[in-house]
């Protein structure tokens, strides 16, 4: 008996953030990493209570204090320092 099924491409499922990038060099990749980190400290910094309040109505452990904003910024590095 043959099933029938549908290509992987139509399958319906749990959508997820996704970001396709080009292939990078060691550098650009750091470089992104970087980037990114200062990003999700400057989300926390400026909405950081906001977000708190909402994870803790989501899930109350995953509130508990461990804001990216304490990570320390790499020596001799400002906020002005993105690149």
């Amino acid at each position: 008996m043959i099933q029938r099924t549908t290509v992987a491409w139509k399958r319906r499922g749990a959508h997820h953030a996704q970001i396709h990038l080009p292939p990078l060099t060691g550098e650009e990749a750091l470089l992104l990493c970087n980037l990114l980190d200062r990003a999700i400290v400057a989300l926390w910094r400026t909405h950081g209570d906001a977000m708190a309040d909402l994870l803790a109505c989501i899930d109350p452990h995953a509130a508990m204090p461990s804001d990216p904003g304490d990570a320390p910024l790499p020596a001799g590095a400002t906020d002005e320092d993105i690149f």
